[in-house]
């Protein structure tokens, strides 16, 4: 990908020194200078208003250097310095400007690292900026929202021109026009959809409120050329109309960076409390002044930093989309019968293995029901003996009472107390024998329902049992068609996918002629991505293949079986984000290996 530094070789010196300068300038030291100053002019006020009333005595109100003041005069020690040592200078204070927002950067960063390292900076300044764009993408996102920032300031500055102001204006954009080349005011021309491109016509859109809408618009539709031609007319207008002497790049960074540091936060910077808030402070104006920084580059560039559509080897041109459509649509129908087909032989499978764990279930219950049952009969036959013991327990008993009343009615025995008291122990055991005969006959009924309860469960299961059996030999003579039907369907997946696998194969090593594709980065590239998303991982691939320190895209090094590999991460269109792991390499000339292509959420393997 271009770096910032290929932009910035495009500007005069002129711009640089203007650059540097608002680097330089733009801090909350003097910011907080500039509102101390301030404080202490109007303190001074005051003080003379009641010296007044008392002896005529005036104080010397302090001078108040602007930070615009500053900046030109940081700019004008600058007008001597050679190119050569204003670009070493910017190279410098753009690694401390990092560093002092959290950057890790040496001295000899190469221009690819500084460069990366700017962008994912400035791109804190957005939060809608997906962290897991690759570094050309968030500068293409930095360059967008600048520039929504100050066409809308733009607009809003033109909106309140008076008549004469506003034919002033459109006169300045029709010289403009006028220096146009004839393809560019055509290329603008239809941009904008208008018939005729003038003065007035361009400077009405540029006042309405769709007007910054409708310049940034051109970016998408009609590419940078159009675009830059926009740029030039804008900064006339800047200049010339809204009397901005400053370079409109770092007027816009002024006026919103001003905006902060002059309200609260400055206060507190004045005051010299809120460290916290002033750090963040510090951060927020280093993001705004290096997404100025991206901003400029990209506009002086020329052109996108991400790679052109035309540039991606699966770039099809307009005469060959149809049949390229046609083709795809073929393909996702092969890819969605054998998914479909896929499906409903898992979700047999599922079935089957579920009525597999059903019957296995229903026969351990069995199996335990069988066994309880068992346990239940011991348990009724053990019963039985006791009762029977009972039973002969109660005859014998009942014998030796009748046996005794007998004996006692024969003696005539004299001690009656005694008799009786013998006669009531028998009675006595035989009340306590039939109690527990009582209870054995419960047990024993008690347990013989439960037998025939098991009985019952049993038959129940059994019947589940066959019937789930006549089920399973259904779904099995269906998994074996269906199976059967898969591997037909999956052979034609295959070999549309090796197909595709070499085409892509065959596409890539031609484009990217300084990689190595291991074959799994081929087929994860194939297998786990829409044809849609395979313009992203181009995209990304483009952006590392043009880079010359392959390095500086790297998010980390990886882990495990990994370890050797760096990691870049990308995003597909839906916003889910993706990584490209590769190995900087020294084989002739190739200098990468790409080793995997994945979404976050792949585990490795699978």
């Amino acid at each position: 990908m271009p770096n910032i530094f290929d932009g910035f070789n495009k500007l005069e010196d002129e711009d640089i020194r203007y650059q540097i300068a608002t680097l330089e300038t733009m801090t909350v030291a003097n910011a907080s200078k500039e509102m101390g100053q301030k404080a202490k002019r109007t303190a001074v006020k005051i003080v003379n208003v009641f010296a007044g009333f008392i002896n005529n005595k005036q104080f010397d109100e302090p001078e108040v250097i602007t930070i615009q003041e500053m900046l030109q005069t940081n700019k004008t020690k600058l007008d001597d310095v050679s190119r050569e040592d204003l670009d070493k200078k910017l190279r410098k204070i753009l690694i401390e400007k990092c560093n002092s927002a959290g950057a890790m950067l040496t001295n000899q960063a190469t221009d690819d690292e500084i460069s990366v390292t700017v962008i994912h900076t400035a791109a804190k300044a957005y939060k809608d900026i997906n962290d897991k764009f690759t570094p050309a993408q968030k500068a293409d996102s930095i360059q967008y929202r600048y520039a929504e920032k100050f066409l809308s300031r733009m607009q809003k500055e033109m909106s309140k021109q008076t008549t004469t102001e506003k034919n002033k204006t459109d006169q300045v954009i029709q010289e403009k026009i006028d220096d146009l080349t004839e393809k560019q005011r055509e290329e603008l021309k239809e941009a904008l959809k208008v018939q005729e491109l003038t003065g007035q016509t361009l400077g009405n859109i540029l006042r309405s409120a769709a007007g910054p809408a409708t310049v940034l618009a051109i970016v998408e539709i009609s590419g940078f050329g159009a675009y830059i031609a926009l740029t030039t007319i804008v900064h006339a207008i800047f200049t010339t109309v809204l009397g901005i002497t400053l370079p409109f790049a770092a007027y816009t960074t002024l006026t919103s960076t001003l905006a902060f540091l002059t309200g609260p936060i400055g206060w507190i910077a004045v005051i010299g409390v809120g460290a916290f808030q002033l750090n963040r402070g510090k951060n927020k104006l280093i993001y705004e002044i290096l997404a100025q920084m991206v901003w400029l580059s990209v506009n002086i560039y020329g052109k996108k930093f991400t790679p052109a559509d035309e540039e991606l080897p699966s770039w099809i041109p307009d005469y060959e989309r149809d049949a390229a459509k046609k083709e795809e649509e073929r393909y996702q129908s092969i890819m969605s019968e054998n998914k479909e087909i896929r499906d409903k032989y898992n979700l047999l499978k599922k079935q089957i293995n579920n009525n597999e764990a059903k019957r296995k279930s229903y026969n351990d219950m069995i199996q335990d029901f069988k066994r309880r049952m068992n346990e239940s009969e011991y348990r009724v036959n053990n019963l039985e003996l006791e009762k029977a013991d009972l039973e002969k327990n109660i005859l014998i008993i009942n014998e030796e009472l009748k046996l005794y009343t007998e004996k006692v009615n024969e003696l005539n025995d004299s001690n009656q107390e005694e008799s009786n008291a013998q006669i009531l122990s028998f009675n006595s055991k035989l009340e306590s024998l039939n109690l527990e005969l009582v209870k054995r006959n419960k047990e024993i009924l008690g347990s013989i329902d439960i037998m025939n309860q098991f009985a019952s469960d049993i038959k129940i299961k059994e019947n589940e049992i066959e019937k789930l059996q006549s089920d399973l030999f259904a779904k099995e003579i269906q998994i074996e068609a269906l199976k059967e039907e898969l591997d037909k369907s999956t052979s034609k997946v295959e070999k549309e996918i090796e197909g595709r696998k070499k085409e892509i194969e065959q596409r890539w090593t031609m484009c990217y002629e300084k990689f190595i594709f291991e074959k799994s980065a081929i087929a994860d590239a194939v297998k786990d991505f829409e044809r849609a998303d395979l313009g992203r991982i181009e995209g990304a691939l483009m952006e590392l293949h043009q880079t010359t320190d392959k390095r500086s895209l790297s998010r980390g090094k990886m882990n495990g079986e990994f370890a050797h590999c760096d990691h870049m991460d990308f995003s597909i269109r839906s916003g889910f984000p993706c990584r490209i792991l590769y190995e900087v390499i020294a084989d002739g000339k190739k200098e990468v290996r790409i080793v995997k292509i994945y979404k976050h959420n792949n585990k490795f393997g699978s």
